[in-house]
């Protein structure tokens, strides 16, 4: 049995809702999908950026999974096609690694987070308990300076907008997270986070070594040839609900 190894998000923060977020990236990805077909021609940044667009969509609207799935193999077709598409090696663990969405959204389950933490004003620093401001409120003359390593008037860090020391208007209170303990995280077939979810795959090196052809194999070296990913031009499509029997074996064993 060969054991895979992933890399996931736990936790994510974002000021909008994961529903927002995932209708800019879809509105976004459409456009520049509009401008490829147009003028037949994009950029790989571009293309990498429409698959991660897509993506965000994917995790968030299931009943357009397979359109999604759909869009985000084509434009690999062309990735791999015109740019070819390798994967990468991370020194530390010893393994090629991808992070390619059309890899990750065959892995469509997620993680259930469940700990403590700790809370800190953005603005003054002081944990919510000890502070004056409301989260979610905006204030005037608030002084300029670095907290936990970020702008505590933009939220950025190494910020070259604003300059410490100087007061600025209409700076938005918001709750910063430290002293995060993780008490337990489970893998969920829907998180509530919808992007707490696989974001790296890493490959186990026999599956590396088995995969290469016999007449490569002599000159192949482990960890500094380039190994090359063919998935969406070998793909046979997006299978919904894959792993649904890991979660709710319950169900499966009444209706048995």
């Amino acid at each position: 049995v060969k054991i895979m190894k992933f890399e996931a998000a736990l936790m994510t923060f974002h000021k909008e809702s994961d529903e927002s977020i995932a209708i800019k990236s879809f509105v976004q990805a459409n456009s520049m999908a509009k401008k490829l077909n147009k003028e037949a021609m994009c950029s790989e940044s571009d293309l990498r950026m429409m698959m991660k667009l897509y993506l965000d969509a994917f995790w968030v609207y299931n009943d357009m999974r397979n359109d999604l799935s759909y869009n985000i193999h084509e434009i690999g077709k062309i990735l791999e096609r015109e740019y070819q598409c390798q994967y990468l090696f991370d020194v530390d663990s010893n393994k090629y690694y991808s992070s390619c969405p059309a890899l990750l959204l065959h892995n469509d389950f997620g993680f259930s987070f469940r700990g403590s933490e700790k809370y800190k004003c953005s603005i003054c620093g002081l944990p919510i308990m000890e502070c004056e401001h409301i989260s979610g409120e905006f204030y005037d003359d608030v002084v300029c300076k670095e907290i936990e390593g970020r702008c505590n008037i933009c939220g950025e860090e190494k910020c070259k907008k604003h300059i410490e020391g100087e007061k600025y208007n209409h700076v938005e209170a918001v709750k910063i997270v430290y002293d995060v303990k993780l008490v337990t995280f489970d893998m969920v077939e829907e998180p509530e986070m919808r992007f707490a979810r696989v974001s790296k795959i890493y490959l186990p090196e026999d599956m590396v070594i088995d995969g290469i052809e016999e007449e490569d194999k002599e000159t192949f070296v482990y960890g500094k040839s380039k190994l090359y990913c063919h998935h969406c031009s070998q793909c046979t499509g997006y299978v919904p609900n894959r792993f649904h029997h890991l979660f709710n074996r319950g169900e499966d064993e009444t209706k048995s």
